[in-house]
């Protein structure tokens, strides 16, 4: 089998290197081969897996639960630079969103320990089931956890790879030997018994591992060089009715004179928009583009010399107005070991209607050095006592049959506060669970409502009268509903106004 990296390279993959890489029997559709840049000149590097064995410690179901911590420790004989890191994990959760994940690095004389956070809970996917069961975390990944939404994601839906919130690229330049640790905690307070019958929501951490690409000495780095736009400001189409995205907003630099191989780089874009959060803000180069900003809000000077670092103090969904040093939400470390001389473009595309603003510059900070070192891969070593199980596979997707949801209506009383849920129920046998997730934004969170119930299968009618708090007042509220029992997953999504 050949496959390309993400650096566009060709790779001969045959069934013992998908063993090393720890990837067993799944497809390469399954599962992304993580590959690390190249050693740079001089070194000689190595990729090597380590694996927690099995953990099996509990998530939930209360938020006042104590998180699941694992711990996976690199031996002194290992390489003292890390170069790159990738982390599997294997949970699962009937509420996905309810996590937050985070993994700290190895604190050693002269080094402070680093925490990069994949995912801060609760978010957006709460109502779905085993989202990070089986994850590759990569910052080369095409797709970033921040964008992913229960209504679009379904009732059961492990994702094969994700971009982290935080840059797994903050770890670059460590010495990785030591303890990692992964902390798995559940935020919410889901599936309380507020409306019995009902089942808490909560999962386990099975177990995870981590790939470590190292090499023998730190690169030799040319001093940082901070190239900027030059040219008149930009103005940045507004979104049509309707809010069709506006043709982007582009400026382009051009970086000449540096080493062939890209160490690291910032971004600091010089933005005024009277609607911050209706932008998207990319920046592209060799083939590859990482994502700074989608939909972020904050007052018109949010993106004036905002500076994103893999490294930055603040995830950019935490910044404020005056935060200077942001985590993009793509880590920018996707552009490791590229050629950075030749041609890079910042795109601003506004996504929605009404609000206005300009592209006034912005600037690289750059630092490079030589590549062309030699690099190896390894077994796996497993280091938490005892092989890997409790998910080492993708479960099977839910098939939808034998249950019917013939109506599924919601009613809204804004005097009272109150939504009615009208859901028709038909056919099936055994139990049948309905869980309805009702949602709204308000600023840059996300608010809900969780409501619970079953019943025996059949010909139905179930009404549910769900008082709301005033902060979903004046809100677009979403209601998710979604009807299973052991064969059936059926979802629904309303839209009203409250």
């Amino acid at each position: 089998m050949t496959v390309r990296d993400h650096l566009g390279r060709s790779l001969a993959v045959g069934a013992g290197a998908l063993a090393v890489l720890g990837v067993a029997a799944l497809t390469m559709t399954e599962r992304a081969l993580p590959v690390a840049p190249d050693a740079t000149a001089g070194t000689s590097g190595v990729t090597t897996s380590f694996t927690s064995g099995a953990v099996n410690k509990a998530l939930g179901p209360l938020a006042t639960a104590p998180a699941a911590e694992s711990t996976i420790t690199v031996p002194e004989s290992a390489q003292a630079y890390l170069r790159d890191v990738d982390v599997r994990t294997f949970i699962t959760h009937s509420a996905s969103g309810d996590l937050e994940v985070e993994l700290t690095s190895p604190a050693r004389a002269g080094q402070a320990a680093r925490t990069v956070r994949f995912i801060t809970g609760p978010s957006g996917i709460a109502g779905t089931n085993d989202v990070f069961n089986g994850t590759l975390w990569d910052d080369s990944a095409a797709s970033l956890v921040t964008d992913l939404t229960g209504g679009a994601l379904g009732e059961n839906a492990p994702q094969a790879t994700l971009v982290p919130e935080g840059a797994l690229g903050a770890f670059v330049g460590i010495d990785p030997r030591g303890v990692w640790k992964l902390r798995v905690a559940d935020k919410a307070d889901d599936g309380l018994p507020t409306d019995p019958p009902s089942t808490p929501d909560g999962g386990t951490l099975a177990s995870w591992s981590l790939e470590l690409s190292t090499q023998s000495a730190a690169p030799a780095l040319d001093p940082a060089i901070e190239p900027a736009s030059t040219g008149p400001a930009i103005p940045i189409q507004d979104a049509a009715a309707g809010d069709v995205p506006g043709a982007p907003a582009t400026s382009t630099i051009t970086v000449n004179g540096q080493k062939n191989y890209l160490a690291d780089v910032d971004v600091t874009p010089n933005i005024s928009h009277t609607g911050p959060g209706d932008l998207t803000i990319t920046v592209s180069h060799a083939g590859k583009t990482a994502v700074l900003a989608t939909g972020v809000n904050g007052g018109t000077p949010f993106y004036t010399n905002k500076t994103f670092n893999d490294n930055g103090a603040t995830l950019i969904r935490e910044a404020n107005d005056a935060t200077t040093s942001v985590i993009p939400e793509g880590a920018l470390s996707v552009f490791r070991g590229t050629d950075p001389n030749g041609t890079w473009t910042i795109s601003v595309t506004d996504r929605a209607n009404l609000d206005t603003g300009t592209l006034n510059g912005w600037k690289l900070k750059i630092q490079s050095a030589q590549g062309g070192g030699t690099t190896t891969t390894t077994p796996p070593t497993t280091t938490g006592g005892g092989t890997t199980t409790g998910g080492g596979t993708l479960p099977p997707p839910p098939v939808v049959k034998v249950v019917s949801v013939k109506k599924f209506l919601v009613g809204v009383n804004r005097r009272t506060r109150a939504l009615t849920l009208n859901l028709g129920l038909a056919n099936g046998s055994g139990k049948v669970a309905y869980t309805a997730t009702i949602t709204a934004k308000s600023g840059r969170k996300t608010i809900r409502k969780i409501v619970r119930g079953s019943r025996t299968a059949g010909t139905a009618t179930v009404v549910k009268r769900v008082i709301l708090p005033r902060a979903f007042s004046g809100k677009r509220v979403t209601v998710r509903m979604v009807v299973k029992n052991n064969t059936t997953t059926i979802i629904r999504t309303k839209t009203v106004k409250f």
